[in-house]
């Protein structure tokens, strides 16, 4: 509890907060664009890198 208070109060309200107490409103969303229909169930939809 001390830790977190000091953080704040070094870097300002709100910089560390439990992760119970929310964030407020949603200000963002999951980019979706290029997501595989069949999301992860079949092998050959799982993109690789090579390097």
């Amino acid at each position: 509890m001390q830790a977190i208070d000091q953080i704040n109060d070094q870097f300002g309200r709100g910089t560390i907060i439990y992760g119970s107490a929310g964030i407020g409103q949603k200000s963002w969303s999951m980019n979706q664009q290029r997501r595989t229909p069949y999301y992860t169930t079949h092998l050959t939809d799982i993109p690789t890198v090579i390097t």
